[in-house]
């Protein structure tokens, strides 16, 4: 089972940033097959798990543009891959404090995004049609 870890500054939440709108939601999970209460997902080195659910598919659809797209969380071995048919763009997730305010978390996302433009995009990108593969407003700053 996933544990959430906490501090003094409170419980660690998983946030993601929407590559489409920029959005920032706090990543919980409500069920797959068996719907239960909204619990915290957390991050470990296979990708994304739920308590209850167990280890999640690397995707995310945002809540206020509904834009499906991959799941990237620096540290884990679920690198987003591109599918057939599957959306361009990619969503950084990063843990950070519960009260974090917006410009952290901007600041964080830039930076996972750097890092995924550098390595992982680069090496997918040449396998699926050029390094330009992927999307994300993040990419810009």
């Amino acid at each position: 089972m996933a544990e959430i870890q906490t501090n003094r500054e409170g419980r660690r939440v998983l946030y993601v940033g929407c590559g489409n709108c920029r959005a920032t939601i706090p990543l919980v999970c409500t069920g797959q097959f068996m719907p239960h209460i909204p619990l915290p997902i957390a991050a470990s080195q296979a990708g994304v798990s739920c308590g209850f659910c167990g280890l999640l598919a690397p995707v995310f659809t945002c809540g206020y543009c509904w834009t499906s797209q991959a799941l990237y969380v620096p540290g884990t071995n679920a690198a987003p891959t591109p599918g057939f048919g599957a959306s361009r763009y990619v969503a950084p997730a990063v843990d950070a404090p519960g009260n974090a305010i917006q410009a952290e978390l901007s600041d964080r996302f830039a930076n996972v995004m750097e890092e995924f433009a550098g390595g992982v995009a680069n090496s997918l990108g040449e396998s699926f049609g050029g390094s330009g593969f992927f999307e994300s407003t993040w990419f810009s700053g």
